[in-house]
């Protein structure tokens, strides 16, 4: 019995998890493997996903960058080796994907995640490849048009030149793009990140032909917006597109190093006005503020592909406190969770935080979420932030309320913020306990704050039910 009442409660903390309304779950490639993943690589770790992650809501697996470049990697002397096909489409690189000779692509890989109840996803550059530009091929459908006359060759990705930007008044670049994302759809894409479109690299009319070659193909998409590590992420930018995208990064890179941690702390608070507004198909979109760097990963290889640093090498470098803060802030901030670790390396306590009970349920189906103290939007912090939100009110009655206290400080010491701005009401007696430490304890609405003592650079999550 013990162990249906545990499957059951499992089954219910997905089925919350990905219900209509919350973010994107799931794992990313690159954090782990870089662009250097290969097809074995990738089922292994979608099987992991499956039996781990997926009863916590994890539900989706991102083939990240580059899949259709070769292993022989490239230089300033030599282009990328990208496999297209005859009309200039991304193909999955047979060194790395075997199961796409012919013309398979990702099918077979599709096939495989799906069949473990997961969501199947990849990662495209913007535009269109360069090569595919020299080659002038014949767009079908459109009459004779042809590939060499829809690049803007002013709007080239700057950190990844081969690739740029398609030309939307061009004869045959709208039916270009609908024929990439058919292809997609074809072998089983359930959801794209979409790079170098967002932040220092916004790509409005890019962004907004994608979000249209994919109604053509059918509904369904999540899709994702990445600036790649080109900030800044504007909010006008964000609203000019949140009809047609399901998440967007707001940040550059995120690795596991503090600075990075804390600088996600000012761009969670520029975009915190945006949380779960109305996006693609009419479900909430969110402020994505990128992976989590856990557990056993990689680093960034560039073109040395045989570099042991290019695959999982070394754990991060974040403390158990940081970890802390960080999920504690994507929790809070409703940022989607894109693990980046090894799952045949997941130790007992990354997989703790990542299936935090708390931490999900309030990621999934928090509102009015705020940051009370602490607030930079262009500054990281460095003494005491609070979060606060409300959890949908139990059918018993009084509200459930969320402070996430965290200390960025350089030693341990009390985070406090008035019971007034948590939401707590005045004269209400409220218990709360710790997501992390399991601390509990009562506070009175009123004139006394709320205060908590937080050690340095960690976080609690509280929960306050009055």
């Amino acid at each position: 019995m013990a162990m249906v009442r545990t499957l059951i409660a499992l089954a219910a903390a997905a089925g919350a998890a990905t219900a209509a309304g919350a973010p994107p779950r799931g794992w990313n490639s690159y954090d782990s493997f870089n662009w250097v993943v290969t097809e074995a690589d990738f089922r292994a770790q979608a099987k992991l996903v499956a039996e781990k992650l997926l009863p916590h809501g994890y539900d989706t697996v991102v083939v990240d960058y580059l899949w259709a470049q070769s292993l022989q990697g490239w230089s300033s002397r030599s282009p990328p080796k990208l496999r297209l096909d005859s009309l200039g489409r991304w193909q999955p690189s047979l060194d790395r994907w075997p199961s796409a000779a012919g013309d398979n692509g990702f099918k077979d890989v599709a096939s495989y995640v799906h069949s473990l109840g997961l969501k199947f996803g990849v990662h495209i550059m913007r535009g269109i490849a360069e090569e595919a530009v020299e080659a002038n091929l014949t767009i079908p459908g459109t009459g004779g048009a042809r590939t060499g006359f829809i690049a803007d060759m002013t709007r080239r990705c700057p950190w990844y030149t081969p690739m740029v930007a398609v030309n939307l008044s061009a004869p045959g670049g709208q039916e270009w793009m609908d024929l990439n994302y058919a292809q997609l759809r074809s072998w089983g894409v359930d959801f794209v990140k979409n790079d170098c479109t967002f932040g220092g690299n916004f790509a409005e009319d890019n962004i907004k032909s994608v979000a249209l070659s994919m109604e053509r193909a059918g509904g369904g998409w999540e899709y994702s917006l990445s600036p790649g590590n080109v900030e800044p992420a504007e909010v006008p930018h964000a609203q000019a597109i949140l009809d047609d995208v399901t998440m967007y990064r707001v940040a550059g890179d995120d690795w596991d190093k503090p600075s990075d941690l804390l600088h996600h702390f000012a761009a969670a608070n520029l975009f915190q006005g945006l949380i779960g507004a109305r996006g693609r198909e009419g479900r909430p979109s969110f402020p994505d503020l990128d992976m989590l760097p856990l557990g056993r990963i990689a680093e960034a290889c560039g073109t040395q592909v045989a570099a042991p640093h290019c695959r999982p090498y070394h754990d991060t470098a974040l403390t158990r406190g940081q970890q802390r803060m960080q999920i504690t802030l994507w929790a809070v901030a409703r940022s989607p969770f894109f693990f980046g670790g090894d799952m045949t390396a997941l130790d007992n306590f990354t997989e703790a935080v990542l299936t935090n009970r708390d931490a999900l349920d309030v990621n999934s189906r928090s509102t009015k979420n705020r940051c009370l103290v602490g607030c930079s939007s262009s500054a990281s912090p460095s003494g005491p932030v609070v979060w606060a939100a409300e959890l949908e009110q139990p059918p018993s009655g009084g509200p459930v309320l969320v402070a996430a206290m965290f200390n960025a400080g350089s030693a341990a010491g009390n985070v406090t913020v008035a019971t007034s701005d948590v939401g707590i009401p005045g004269g209400a007696k409220c218990s709360f306990r710790g997501a992390w430490t399991g601390v509990t304890g009562t506070v009175i609405g009123g004139p006394a704050p709320l205060s908590l003592r937080v050690d340095s650079d960690d976080a609690e999550l509280l929960v306050i039910e009055c």
